[in-house]
């Protein structure tokens, strides 16, 4: 792989790293929203959405966190 591709890449991981610390952000004030919640609508279908919602965010931040390890080989 050439220097300009690799400097592309390069570009692309900061841009991800980005991407999932704002998403880290974004799960974390959810789950504080949820932790702060009275326990009976935490037990209800609201705190079940966001329960999922918190979910689904680890999960894109761990899917993201693999392309830019995937990434991150590619231009050693």
């Amino acid at each position: 792989m050439n220097n300009k591709r690799r400097k592309t890449i390069g570009l692309v991981i900061n841009s991800l790293e980005n991407l999932s610390a704002d998403l880290e952000d974004v799960a974390q004030e959810e789950s504080d929203a949820y932790e702060n919640m009275p326990e009976s609508i935490q037990q209800s279908d609201r705190g079940s959405n966001i329960e999922d919602n918190i979910y689904n965010l680890e999960d894109c931040i761990s899917q993201i966190n693999d392309v830019i390890d995937t990434l991150s080989s590619m231009i050693e």
